[in-house]
């Protein structure tokens, strides 16, 4: 699998009178509240993560202090500033296209052209290549890079071989992920400007089952998981905590998706889906056969956890029943431990829904 690097584009920084304007590497600004946020928003899915870099920058280190919560230390590299915008610095954009509206219009046409006094795009791919490179090489683990919109762009230009007088700009919005993957010393782009809540398309779902081979039974259970996920969610759409049905109807239909692996399946799933920057979905996957304890109101975790364990192949079953069919399974001590916790853990969230909510 190689090493994975998550750049996250800091979150929105603040401009006074809510008008935007270009910055690059010569303008310092803070985070808005929505900016803080969307930081914020990246907590819980990152606490894997050993180490985590940014640039000197407030609205970069800033984003990178709040997803680091001080757990781990955060390391400026100067390296992964914004890039220089040179003559269009600190300009509002109406003003670029009354001053420069020659060179405006051609970069419109091809975003390789800069402005005067301006860091190339061939500049700033050399720089940000070099830059996490080096960090590949500090860590043996996977990194979260916090750096900016130009920067990444210039990146992903070169790890794709972009033209950019026929390929689009790439956008990345405010508090997004783009992840790389770094096998056999070469950096390969595996998703572009995820926000945590998104999710994969019906198409990507069942590209993903064929890929792995995931079989029809086990898809039927999937289908099955997701209709008692959507039932146990109804009752939780004005309760505690916010459930984000894309997030949910993901984790239900992909789950088992390494199933035939043997037991580690939850976590080679998870794997899959944080490569193509899913990082939410993957969170619950990953705890549908051991979840933490709930401390807030129930989430999509939670819920997948619950469903799970109430449908028996593709067929709906009360907690007792499903549990009594899989005890025969537990052959050591060990086992029937976990057995017991795993059942305790469905009860107790069963009892926070009945208690908070209403009988599902």
């Amino acid at each position: 699998m190689g090493q994975y690097v998550f750049l996250i584009r800091h979150g929105k920084p603040f401009f006074p009178d809510n008008k935007t304007f270009c910055i690059g590497s010569r303008t310092d600004v803070p985070l808005c509240d929505e900016g803080i946020k969307q930081a914020k928003a990246w907590i819980p899915y990152f606490e894997f993560i050993e180490s985590i870099y940014c640039s000197p920058l407030l609205r970069s280190k800033k984003t990178a202090e709040i997803i680091a919560s001080e757990r781990i230390p955060v390391q400026e590299m100067a390296a992964l500033r914004e890039i220089n915008v040179g003559s269009w610095e600190g300009k509002s954009f109406q003003e670029i296209r009354q001053q420069y509206p020659d060179l405006y219009q051609k970069r419109g046409e091809d975003w390789a052209v800069v402005p005067l006094g301006a860091e190339t795009l061939e500049q700033a791919a050399d720089r940000m290549q070099q830059v996490v490179l080096r960090i590949l090489k500090k860590t043996a683990h996977n990194a979260v890079v916090v750096t900016h919109e130009g920067s990444i762009r210039a990146l992903m230009y070169r790890l794709m071989k972009l033209n950019p007088k026929i390929d689009a700009m790439f956008r990345q919005p405010y508090g997004s992920v783009t992840v790389l993957n770094y096998t056999e010393n070469e950096l390969i782009v595996t998703a572009v400007g995820k926000m945590p809540d998104d999710g994969p398309s019906i198409k990507e779902i069942h590209e993903l089952w064929d890929d792995c081979g995931t079989p029809i039974n086990v898809r039927e259970h999937c289908l099955a998981v997701w209709d008692e996920c959507r039932r146990i969610s109804n009752y939780l759409l004005d309760g505690k905590g916010a459930v984000s049905q894309k997030v949910l109807h993901a984790a239900a239909l992909l789950h088992d998706l390494c199933r035939s692996s043997g037991r580690a399946h939850p976590q080679m799933a998870a794997t899959i889906l944080r490569e193509r920057g899913y990082m939410k979905i993957a969170q619950a996957i990953e705890q549908h056969h051991c979840i933490r304890e709930i401390t807030g109101g129930i989430d999509e975790a939670g819920i997948l956890y619950l469903a799970d364990k109430r449908v028996c192949g593709n067929k709906k079953v009360t907690l007792e029943e499903r549990f009594a069919s899989s005890w025969s399974k537990c052959l050591t001590a060990e086992a029937k431990i976990r057995h017991q916790e795993q059942y305790n853990a469905a009860i107790r969230i069963q009892r926070m829904i009945e208690q908070g909510e209403g009988k599902p």
